[in-house]
């Protein structure tokens, strides 16, 4: 199944600052897509502020970022990267921050009202579509997710614990997405703590009916037969085509304060341009990222993720990262243009010679005057240039004498073949 975002390529989100601030991507995707935020070219790592919320179904995959109390500096251009065999598609939010009117508690929105001609839409009600598979157990410290998907028109819902309405806070977050006529609603609660046992209840209602749905969470307290991290995956192979994007993910059942690092025959992996790491939770899981852009064949081996928990235990996840070389047509050098040209120089001037040709990365060039070898030194200056399927070579004479004056030839030789380009150079007297 082709991947593709679902709706425009880039959607404005525009929030008040200091409120809360919701990014929403949805994908036609496969079951195991991967979703990851970026905010410019580094990846989005949650905190205490921010929150990242996935919701896969059989034939989309719907992500939220989530910033509570969002101030100028979020602003910007966030990108939600799904990737699955080797593919990936994009969906971009452009967060802008409004600083105005923040502390104007009189200050009302303006509300536009388009008037438009509206068919009569029969107004039913509200049911989930699937049984939603919550979670009974949860462990401390972990992060707990519930999701509830409902249709209906006009379809409200809310989420309560104890027969309270649950209120957001530092650890609560609660997202809701509409696509066509149906809600997704989840709750997500941070390093869940003993207090968190109870009652859950999503109620979903409409002017013509309502529907609800409940689990009883217990929470599973730390001990010391759980300190020790255990990786939910066995090893895992990733295939890729050069200069696409690799991603290395790996799901940990650990203890909050286990350090987790990526390795690469033997050595620490260090953020660059090309390699960035990242973290989320999910369902009771952290989930660590390794992303590598532009790949090359020399990216190809042994990736380690290890993981050390607090008391010293160890774990370790391999995964294999295979690149596909892509075959290259080996063809003998070809100068492009005249393979024949002459130039007439004054004593004193400087001569240039430039040759543009077709040849691999192994060919080798070499220039010759009267069938020497032409050296470099202070007067004499060779550059070569390489692009994809091309190179340029140059010789550049400065302060030309009367015994510059002779034939050049250009020799390029690769496996295939040799080509050469002539070069005459006539040194005429100064006037002067």
């Amino acid at each position: 199944r082709e991947m593709k975002p679902i709706g425009p390529p880039k959607r404005q989100v525009v929030v008040p600052q200091f409120t809360k601030a919701q990014l929403n991507a949805s994908f036609i995707a496969r079951e195991d897509t991967k979703v990851v935020w970026f905010k410019g070219d580094k990846p989005v790592n949650e905190d205490h502020r921010i929150k990242v919320v996935l919701v896969q179904e059989e034939e989309h995959v719907h992500s939220s970022l989530v910033i509570a109390q969002p101030s100028p500096d979020d602003a910007g251009e966030y990108v939600a990267r799904a990737v699955s065999k080797g593919e990936e598609v994009t969906y971009c939010n452009v967060l802008c921050i409004n600083e105005e009117n923040y502390f104007e508690e009189t200050a009302e929105p303006q509300v536009v009202t388009v008037s438009a001609p509206r068919l009569f839409v029969e107004t039913r009600p509200p049911e989930f579509i699937e049984e939603p598979l919550w979670p009974f157990s949860v462990n401390q410290s972990s992060k707990m997710q519930l999701t509830g998907i409902v249709s209906g028109n006009d379809t409200r819902v809310r989420w309560y614990k104890n027969d309270q309405p649950l209120i957001e806070n530092d650890r609560t977050v609660i997202t809701e997405q509409r696509v066509d006529e149906r809600v997704l609603s989840t709750l997500v609660v941070e390093c869940v703590q003993p207090s968190d046992v109870g009652n859950y209840v999503l109620k979903a209602w409409n002017d013509v009916g309502e529907t609800e749905r409940s689990t009883d969470i217990n929470v599973i307290e730390w001990t010391n037969d759980l300190l020790k991290p255990v990786f939910i995956d066995e090893q895992t192979t990733e295939e890729i085509l050069p200069n696409d994007t690799a991603m290395i993910q790996v799901r940990l059942e650990s203890h909050p304060d286990t350090k987790v690092t990526f390795y690469r025959d033997d050595q620490p992996i260090v953020e660059n341009s090309r390699y960035s790491t990242s973290y989320s939770v999910f369902d009771r899981h952290m989930v660590y990222t390794l992303m590598v852009d532009d790949v090359t064949v020399t990216d190809a081996g042994q990736y380690v993720v290890r993981a050390v928990s607090p008391t010293g235990e160890i774990a370790e996840h391999v995964s294999e990262l295979y690149v596909f070389e892509l075959e290259v047509k080996r063809t003998p050098p070809k100068f492009i243009g005249n393979e024949r040209v002459t130039l007439e120089v004054k004593v004193g001037e400087m001569a240039q010679f430039d040759a543009q040709l077709e040849a691999t990365a192994d060919t080798q060039v070499t220039w010759f005057k009267d069938g020497v070898v032409v050296e470099e030194d202070y007067r004499k200056t060779i550059t070569v240039a390489n692009f994809e399927r091309t190179k340029v070579a140059c010789l550049s004479i400065a302060d030309i004498r009367l015994e510059d004056n002779g034939q050049y030839t250009l020799k390029a030789e690769n496996s295939e073949g040799t080509a050469t380009m002539v070069a005459e150079l006539c040194v005429l007297p100064n006037d002067s």
